[in-house]
């Protein structure tokens, strides 16, 4: 680091001293002004320099306004779609047992259902082609004796809120 810095140094010590003995025996005339400008130019680059090169290779050598590719992996966008279909079966079964007051089982099926979207993004068009994540049916298994008229309402409630069938399962049924 320090050859790097004498460097630098020695460097913006030498483009100076040529500035000063250019412009010093340089006669008078209209292309004294424009030289002068050259090399206050010039001196102001070199000082100013080590900017540019921490803006195109970082701290750690590496160039920190590359432009960021990222490639989506199946599996990974697998996995997140699996956690997140956990998290809302533990949040349905939480919500179950919290406003029913019935403990039970949640198992969602769903499925990739291809997208396509069209819009504005603030002023700027946008399109969105991709896979999206549908629920088709939520099925419960309680783990206790629910009356039907309890259970109906759960059933009408999810459905309304989900958009799609739920079917009651008893005792391992289908």
């Amino acid at each position: 680091m320090s050859g790097v810095l004498n460097g630098y140094i020695l460097t913006v010590f030498g483009v100076t001293l040529i500035a000063a003995v250019t412009t010093a025996i340089l006669p008078d005339g209209k292309t004294t002004a424009f030289v002068k400008s050259i090399t206050r130019l010039a001196c102001v680059f070199i000082v100013v320099s080590p900017v540019f090169t921490f803006f195109q290779n970082g701290e750690i050598g590496k160039n920190i306004f590359s432009e960021t590719v990222i490639n989506t992996d199946n599996s990974y966008i697998d996995y997140c779609s699996k956690i997140s279909i956990e998290n809302a079966e533990k949040l349905l079964r939480e919500t179950i047992k919290d406003e029913y007051g019935a403990d039970c089982e949640i198992a969602i099926v769903w499925q990739y259902e291809k997208e396509n979207t069209d819009g504005l993004n603030g002023f700027f068009p946008q399109t969105y082609e991709g896979e999206r994540i549908k629920i088709t049916e939520i099925q419960i298994s309680f783990l206790e004796t629910v009356s039907a008229e309890r259970q109906n309402a759960i059933k009408y409630r999810i459905e309304t809120e989900a958009g799609c069938e739920v079917k009651i399962i008893k005792n391992g049924e289908a």
